[in-house]
């Protein structure tokens, strides 16, 4: 494979640069060894209880080639060590917890999970400008061009301020599956919800961002507010997170073993239901 590559940054939106690969989340968030990616197909073709097959194996680490140098080192040295900070926080936080047994109830579980600094706080405001790199990275290069308002909010590390209409969330993510959505649409045939979503889950955490959708796209973990933050603001994070699951491949779920038994279940109990005219 070639280490060079030619087309369009996804966060500076320039034609004709060298890509470079960007690890995705970053090496230091707990993305460096041997990584088994699979496609959608292959999740839903395979017998439920089985595993995966057919994946295809990163030795690096996940990632993608859609960042320039210029954008990949920039946005490196700038944000890299606030995620840093919070996967820590997060990963630390998911060892003391039973998550046997939370895979095993079908009920959401909801943790408090505070970032901390050792040398200095976290800065939401880079957290956040972070994410954002993240999900342009591993998007369509038309959710970038289409919104170049996002790349602008990155390379500009002083900015404050997001419009409303895109919304982010975290939640504590255990996989065992990680998933990235460059971007989906996800319809709730029970609220009625629609909602557009780029997603990266990957343990410890899992990021996401809605574009042109309510507030709620998950019942706690949105972080939209970090935007509003300024550049050298220092202050202690503490969210309320999901407690989530990579069970399946679609964006935001993040269900336990036992919830994605449950609803198929349900939803297996309705369709004999409505063939039967019941």
């Amino acid at each position: 494979m070639t280490s060079e590559r030619i087309g369009t940054c996804h966060v500076c939106r320039r034609e004709g640069v060298k890509l470079t690969f960007e690890h995705v989340p970053p090496k230091s968030s707990f993305n460096e060894g041997r990584t088994e990616v699979y496609g959608l197909m292959e999740f839903l073709n395979h017998p439920r209880d089985q595993e995966v097959t057919g994946g295809t194996v990163e030795q690096r680490g996940a990632g993608e080639w859609t960042l320039c140098e210029s954008c990949n080192n920039k946005t490196g040295s700038w944000y890299v060590p606030e995620l840093g900070k919070a996967t820590a926080a997060a990963a630390k936080l998911l060892r003391t917890m039973p998550l046997d047994e939370i895979d095993e109830n079908p009920e959401e579980v909801v943790a408090r999970v505070t970032f901390r600094g050792a040398k200095r706080e976290p800065r939401p405001l880079l957290l956040l400008k972070q994410i954002v790199t993240m999900l342009l990275a591993i998007s369509p290069l038309d959710l970038s061009l289409k919104n170049p308002e996002l790349g602008d909010f990155v390379l500009d590390r002083t900015q404050s301020g997001l419009a409303e209409r895109f919304q982010l969330y975290l939640a504590l993510f255990a996989g065992p599956m990680a998933r990235t959505v460059g971007f989906a649409a996800r319809f709730d045939v029970y609220t009625g919800r629609h909602d557009l979503i780029s997603e990266i889950a990957f343990p410890p955490l899992a990021y996401s961002m809605t574009i042109d959708s309510p507030e709620g796209a998950l019942r706690v973990g949105n972080i939209t507010g970090f935007a509003d933050c300024e550049y050298e603001q220092e202050t202690p994070v503490e969210i309320d997170m999901i407690v989530g699951f990579g069970h399946y491949p679609m964006p935001l779920d993040y269900r336990s073993k036992a919830a994605v038994e449950r609803d198929r279940q349900r939803n297996e109990e309705e369709e004999r239901r409505f063939r039967s005219g019941a």
